[in-house]
């Protein structure tokens, strides 16, 4: 079997996206000649280079460099429909794409021209390209939770365009429980919920436990240090709530990363995804490039289309959606003879 083309064909899903982080160099560079925004990446060598993070905080330092090119309406729909052609190219047929508010606010952007452009993008997107979208707001966890309560309040008039909510952003320092009373909200309003619980940070398996058993969320995005934890695995498993893991890798890493927590989770029953993240940010890039490096370090054919029932499976969108989706994946399977 060409595993190659089992996985380009592969329908996918999609469900732990930054859609600032979707933006090429050559995008970033455009958008910031346009908006007269001065970066210090002047060619995308100086991008490349500047991928090359050592912590955490290089990582964060090199997105919101690139997030201040983003200043109007029409630069947000142009950067996700960009993502969304490059989507159907990878044969993702449904993405779940979030977004900071607070941030696109910081940028002088209004809630309305934020939220038309989204929505009117994950429409087009639909329409032109065949991708199935939704969008989940983000709170930004250096923020205080006044600003979080602010932001659910700005956002009410356009609660019919959002399917969820989450937590991202540097986590040292800024523990789930902080925004407890958002979290709260949120539900009141109907929100599905999730929580970015990044990978070995301080106080991870506590996060993790707040994220649980405090916020109550239904998913977690990241979260592998909860195999550090039986309990922790233990209250994944018995309530179903999958992890959206992204084994991402820079030029520094040699391989992709938490492949063995991916496994080790994985094999103890809780339902992983791979997703891709920010993949204009990392060399791991898009998800077939993922998909095919992973095959090289003893994930099977089988493994990668369980990932993909998984990640339809948890996917924010109706039930009839879903069916409709995993019957195409189970078609694509049974050609292959993938089981």
């Amino acid at each position: 079997m060409d595993i190659a083309e089992f996985i380009r064909t592969m329908p996918k899903a999609e469900l732990h996206l930054h859609i600032s982080g979707t933006m090429s160099p050559q995008t970033v560079m455009r958008l910031a000649a346009r908006n007269g925004v001065d970066i210090p990446y002047k060619t995308e060598a100086d991008f490349i280079e500047a991928q090359q993070y050592k912590s955490p905080e290089d990582f964060f330092r090199y997105h919101m460099t690139c997030f201040e090119v983003l200043r109007t309406r029409q630069d947000i729909y142009e950067s996700t429909m960009d993502f969304l052609e490059r989507a159907r190219e990878e044969n993702i047929r449904h993405v779940e794409l979030t977004f900071a508010p607070q941030q696109y606010f910081d940028n002088g952007i209004s809630v309305d021209d934020l939220m038309q452009a989204l929505d009117q993008a994950s429409k087009d997107g639909q329409e032109k390209f065949g991708v199935s979208s939704v969008l989940l707001m983000c709170i930004n966890r250096e923020f205080s939770e006044e600003s979080a309560l602010k932001m659910l309040e700005a956002v009410a008039p356009y609660r019919d365009m959002i399917a969820g909510m989450g937590l991202c952003s540097n986590e040292k320092g800024n523990p789930p429980i902080k925004f407890k009373r958002a979290y709260d909200e949120a539900r009141r309003q109907g929100y599905r919920l999730t929580a970015h619980c990044d990978c070995d940070m301080e106080n991870s398996a506590q996060h993790i436990y707040q994220c649980i058993h405090v916020l109550g969320v239904e998913r977690i995005d990241h979260g592998v240090n909860s195999i550090e934890d039986d309990k922790l695995v233990e209250a994944l498993v018995e309530r179903n709530i999958p992890l959206t893991i992204c084994p991402t890798w820079t030029p520094l890493d040699s391989r992709p990363r938490r492949i063995g927590r991916l496994r080790a989770l994985y094999e103890r029953g809780v339902k992983v995804t791979v997703n891709t993240d920010d993949p204009a940010e990392f060399s791991s890039g898009y998800m077939c490039h993922m998909m095919q490096e992973l095959t090289k370090y003893g994930f099977s054919a089988s493994e990668l289309l369980q990932f993909m029932r998984n990640a339809f499976s948890a996917a924010w969108i109706p039930d009839a959606a879903k069916t409709v989706f995993l019957k195409e994946l189970e078609a694509h399977a049974a050609a292959y003879g993938v089981r």
